[in-house]
């Protein structure tokens, strides 16, 4: 099953569970975390091959606004997002990338309304074609979605990037507890190797500060020391508190080209993720060992930069 089949199917469905989802990619074979419905669910495994493909397509369709999974009303399912064109930055206005559910009859209607050569599909490894709307100017595109029954999201980069809140902020925060007991596979992030180091849970229990990865009944869990306290929350913003608070900087900006790149195991959280892949509809690619965004302004540069504390 295709990734375009797999965009199919869920537009079709609208909502469903982890499992089903699962199932629908024939992805049966056991894993150690196969089973596990966690977001943060194999975060650090090597993106360049290293992720089950359920998994790099689950990623794939976050970043491309195609599909939530794992939100607080769903807690341990998936959901399609409504028909959406998203306005791209660097297009006068007249462009935009279509996310969310899509049909046969929907880009058949795209079609009637503006033509086959307006119609641009560029295929994408490991996740739906992208599919890009060129009209003649801001007006028509708006007028396409009315017509084709679109939401129309102009602004949608700024908005994510104004909403995604800033390294550190403490309602990303859930009070936890470290597992019980001293039979466990402990690693702590290290800011300056940029990797995960053997570590202990005696460490984990003594450390003021820290990120820890302790597998827990075969699967990752994700606790950072704040204070000497323990905390649950998305680990790719645990790695950025931990850069941060060693002054450690890994974003790079080639001004001149209009390309933002960090380390691979450095991947923004998502919502910023998002913002930047949005930027073009296409997925970053990894180059050297880094994941590569092209077409970012400086502008976006400047705001991924005060949200990463970089």
């Amino acid at each position: 099953m295709s990734a375009n089949d797999v965009m199919l199917w869920m537009s079709a469905k609208g909502k469903g569970t982890w499992s089903r989802y699962r199932t629908a990619l024939d992805e049966l074979t056991a894993t150690n975390s196969s089973d596990d419905p966690l977001e943060d669910v194999s975060e650090d495994v090597p993106e360049a091959g290293g992720l089950p493909q359920y998994l790099k397509l689950k990623l794939n369709l976050e970043r491309l606004a195609h599909a939530e999974f794992f939100r607080r009303d769903f807690q341990n399912g998936w959901r399609v997002v409504p028909p959406t064109i998203v306005v791209l930055p660097n297009g006068d206005g007249r462009r935009g990338v279509l996310c969310g559910a899509r049909s046969d009859p929907l880009l058949s209607r795209l079609t009637h309304l503006l033509g086959q050569e307006k119609i641009l599909i560029d295929p994408q490894s490991e996740c739906p074609d992208r599919i890009i709307l060129d009209t003649s100017s801001p007006k028509e595109l708006s007028e396409i979605a009315r017509a084709g029954n679109l939401v129309l999201q102009d602004g949608g980069i700024k908005r994510l990037l104004t909403i995604t809140p800033p390294i550190g902020n403490y309602q990303l925060q859930i009070d936890a507890e470290l597992p019980f007991g001293e039979d466990w596979q402990v690693s702590r992030f290290s800011p300056s190797e940029l990797k995960w180091t053997e570590s202990s849970i005696g460490e984990a229990r003594s450390r003021g500060f820290g990120l820890f990865q302790i597998r827990v009944r075969f699967r990752p869990e994700y606790f950072m020391k704040l204070q000497g306290k323990p905390y649950k929350l998305p680990v790719q913003v645990g790695k950025y508190i931990v850069l941060s608070r060693a002054h450690r900087k890994v974003l790079s900006y080639d001004y001149q080209k209009r390309i933002l790149s960090m380390p691979v195991i450095c991947r923004p959280p998502l919502l910023l993720d998002r913002a930047l892949t949005l930027c073009t509809g296409l997925i970053p690619q990894i180059v050297d060992g880094r994941l590569e965004y092209p077409c970012i302004e400086p502008r976006h540069f400047s705001a991924a930069r005060r949200i990463l504390r970089q």
